[in-house]
């Protein structure tokens, strides 16, 4: 089996070569933006695990941005992260979003103007559970983008109890980005739901998702850059 950073550097190399990559480019060392990514927004968006969410999460990688706008023009409550998580989770309302603001209130930049700070005490529990992939295999194995940071929201999460061990966990890809094996970690999150342009895969997954934060992953340094983490430690 192929390490993770061979299966990545093989998967960015591709959709550069291919012209699959859309900006931000190059694609190396990122959550790609992909050709389609658009399309396969709908397609997630029309499965019954999103029309029947009321919240749902969606991390803030290049492609998802269609499936923020989609969540919020479906008139459901979307949480999403901030900048490195500098000032932890918002919540958006698309009742208090004009349309025309929609684009802008989903961005980096736009959360925490439109959005409303996630507090540790919230009662919001997310229905479906949105991150972004390099690739990913008919199994639900995962690969990011080698930071952790992922797997770090969703553990965060978890602690903070607004995603539970059973939220579905859904992924768009482009299909250059299913590969055949990809090696799993205690740490590493699994895709229930993979939407392509073309198709949507349950992948009846077998890998178990974290409990949370793995906390003997986690180095000081790293409990000192995200405020967050310093909140749910007690340090």
């Amino acid at each position: 089996m192929s390490t993770k950073e061979e299966i990545r550097m093989s998967v960015w190399k591709y959709m550069e070569k291919n012209e699959i990559a859309l900006p931000p480019r190059p694609c190396y060392y990122k959550v790609p933006n992909f050709v389609g990514s658009r399309y396969a927004a709908s397609r997630l968006s029309h499965s019954s695990y999103f029309r029947n969410a009321e919240i749902i999460y969606v991390a803030q990688d290049p492609p998802l941005i269609h499936v923020r706008e989609e969540v919020l023009k479906s008139g459901k409550l979307l949480i999403t992260s901030s900048y490195r998580l500098r000032k932890g989770f918002f919540l958006l309302d698309p009742e208090k979003i004009h349309p025309k603001a929609i684009r802008v209130a989903v961005s980096l930049r736009g959360v925490s103007r439109y959005g409303e700070a996630v507090s540790m005490s919230s009662n919001h529990k997310v229905d479906l559970y949105v991150i972004g992939s390099v690739a990913v295999t008919l199994n639900g194995a995962r690969l990011g983008r080698g930071k952790g940071f992922s797997d770090l929201e969703y553990g965060i999460l978890r602690e903070m109890r607004i995603v539970g061990k059973n939220t579905p966990i859904a992924t768009i890809v482009h299909e250059c980005q299913i590969v055949e094996d990809i090696p799993m970690e205690i740490h590493d999150v699994p895709v229930d739901i993979i939407a392509t342009p073309s198709r949507l895969i349950e992948t009846h997954t077998k890998f178990k998702k974290p409990p949370g934060i793995i906390w003997d992953l986690i180095t000081v340094d790293v409990v000192n850059e995200f405020p967050i983490l310093k909140q749910l430690s007690g340090f």
